[in-house]
């Protein structure tokens, strides 16, 4: 089991990490770098019963935060203008960061998704002149 102040003090380094690898390398080594530092932070505060348990969790965060990163790092250089080279980092540290607490974040944003659609809906509704008949 990973001890909570090593843990904590890596995640810093390789945090820091992350500026010096984006300066002088390309974006892969700076989102491997940026997931590296989410696992061990997501580690960190797992329970695990063995070292090779606290390993398989790491490897799995890491890879599924370099799968998912690229994509959302191409959504935010496409539809938000920001370079790459600057969410990249980012981006891997928070899907990694998440750890095993993907399921409340998807419910979050459905939960999310489902109120903005209920608000749009009301506000074309009452625009249209669409009302349920209650408001007078």
């Amino acid at each position: 089991m990973t001890e909570p102040t090593t843990a904590s003090l890596t995640s810093i380094l390789a945090s820091v990490s992350i500026t010096v690898t984006g300066l002088s390398t390309g974006d892969a080594a700076t989102a491997i770098v940026g997931a590296t530092a989410g696992a061990m932070w997501a580690v960190g505060a797992a329970k695990t019963g063995s070292r090779t348990e606290a390993t398989w969790l790491w490897v799995k965060l890491v890879v599924t935060s370099l799968a998912l990163a690229g994509f959302l790092v191409y959504l935010a250089e496409s539809g938000f203008h920001v370079p790459a080279s600057k969410v990249t980092a980012p981006i891997a540290f928070v899907l990694a960061a998440i750890g095993n607490r993907w399921p409340q974040v998807i419910d979050a944003v459905v939960d999310g998704v489902i109120k903005l659609v209920g608000a749009s809906l009301a506000k074309v509704g009452k625009g249209l002149g669409l009302t349920s008949g209650d408001e007078k």
